[in-house]
């Protein structure tokens, strides 16, 4: 073999080593480019989170539900009452203009200028420590909670009007908590008695729990909607609609709804010694007065 031939011969062994390399001969694959993927932003939720008393709400949510007719009573230590005191120093802070501090009673107690405010105000800083609270009927106690396994009561304004807290505030305990109840729990039953009657002067009335009517007097009964702590029922829960009805004793008394324009009160009319039994219903439930009209004298 030549020296031309050698030369020859090696030029087409190195470019058959390039063509079968992959790097940038005819016959290689094109790479696709490789396009990065994007980081995932969080999508902002369009429900803001709950605040005032929708905040309130969702603690109490979050807590759940209390059991009827708890065992009450007052404790020698409390549990809540920092708490408590806490929720009020934050409202102080936060809403200066609903309080008059040129006015104190003791340490702290401030003359209250606007006590929805402030009821509603020491809630809402209450949910904000995990602590579930419900206004009483007063307007002036709130019941706290922060487990099912005990709730508090605290009077938090005095009848003139100053904020109200420490040991003087406490009122009772209740084991279990016994707030807030299911909705099964806050309607549970209807109320139909005397609170009242309409005789002469001479005529000794009768106590109303008895459900005596003297043949000479009428009576006034009402019909009230009750949960299952024997506590009225708002009329958001149960309604504005009653339907009455003398289930029997017609020819013993008459019955028709009261003059004062009031349609959870009814009139009853004693005509005759006997038995009679009254009923009224509100939202499906129902509940009767089974009175006696006693002889007179």
């Amino acid at each position: 073999m030549t020296d031309l031939t050698r030369l020859k011969l090696g030029a087409t062994l190195v470019a058959g080593l390039i063509l079968a390399s992959g790097g940038c001969g005819a016959g290689s694959s094109p790479t696709a480019p490789v396009t990065p993927s994007p980081t995932p932003t969080a999508t902002p939720s369009s429900t803001p989170p709950p605040t005032g008393m929708g905040l309130v709400e969702a603690v109490c949510r979050s807590i759940g539900y209390g059991r009827p007719k708890p065992a009450c009573g007052k404790r020698e230590t409390t549990t809540m009452q920092g708490l408590v005191a806490t929720a009020i120093e934050q409202l102080v802070a936060a809403r200066p203009e609903i309080f008059d501090t040129n006015y104190e009673i003791g340490s702290g107690g401030y003359r209250v200028l606007d006590e929805k405010a402030y009821l509603g105000g020491v809630q809402t800083m209450l949910a904000g420590l995990g602590v579930c609270s419900q206004a009483d009927n007063s307007g002036v106690s709130l019941v706290v909670k922060n487990d099912n396994e005990l709730d508090e009561t605290y009077t938090i304004l005095t009848p003139k009007g100053f904020i109200q807290r420490g040991w003087r505030s406490y009122v009772t305990s209740c084991v279990p908590a016994g707030f807030p109840l299911s909705p099964e729990d806050q309607f549970s039953y209807v109320r139909t008695a005397f609170f009242g009657y309409q005789c002469a002067d001479d005529v000794k009335q009768p106590v109303p729990a008895t459900g005596e009517l003297p043949v000479v007097c009428s009576g006034i009964v009402t019909a009230t909607p009750k949960d299952a702590n024997g506590v009225n029922t708002p009329p958001e829960i149960h309604g504005d609609v009653v339907s009455w009805r003398l289930r029997s004793g017609a020819d013993v008394v008459s019955a028709y709804p009261a003059r004062d324009g009031n349609i959870f009160n009814y009139i009853v009319q004693a005509r005759a010694v006997g038995t009679f039994s009254l009923c009224a219903t509100v939202g499906g439930k129902e509940g009767c007065l089974n009175g006696r009209v006693t002889p007179y004298p």
